[in-house]
């Protein structure tokens, strides 16, 4: 298993960041361009002011001091979290590296007490077999004008305090 840090995001991560989520969601935009405009504007302006903030947990996944993965995970209502988004560089997609990131989120979520990992996702097997892995449960699905049908997924952590 290769050396791996698992750590809070930075103000300073949030380019890495930004480069990763383009190269993973671009498709949701239509194309390369407009993903990057997204979120490289407005997406970018957002996940640094959550992690200035501190009211959003965003982790990154860090190898040789190099950003390669990270997570963005906010408060949706009563003991629920919404996970906005997860997304790992191409080349190290397949070793390990989303399924650590959850597992620390899973742990930081439950400590501060939320009770669920909320989430959607298109109907995509690989992405779904992946949440699976933490015995998530489908719970409703939502019309998207963009991407077509979302399906709501939610992953129970624990009790609220």
């Amino acid at each position: 298993m290769m050396s791996l840090r698992i750590r809070k995001a930075l103000p300073e991560d949030i380019q890495a960041i930004v480069d990763i989520a383009v190269e993973a969601f671009w498709k949701e935009y239509g194309n390369i361009e407009e993903a990057r405009k997204a979120f490289r504007g407005p997406v970018a302006r957002r996940w640094k002011h959550m992690i200035e903030d501190k009211t959003a947990i965003v982790l990154v996944a860090e190898k040789d001091k190099q950003v390669i993965g990270f997570l963005v995970f906010r408060w949706w209502f009563g003991w629920n979290g919404w996970l906005e988004a997860i997304a790992v560089k191409k080349e190290y997609r397949g070793m390990g590296i989303g399924t650590l990131l959850m597992r620390a989120l899973i742990e930081r979520a439950r400590r501060i007490g939320y009770t669920r990992i909320c989430f959607a996702v298109r109907q995509n097997e690989e992405v779904i077999k992946f949440y699976r892995k933490f015995n998530a449960q489908r719970f409703g699905e939502l019309p998207d004008e963009d991407v077509g049908k979302l399906i709501l997924y939610f992953i129970h952590i624990g009790e609220s305090i």
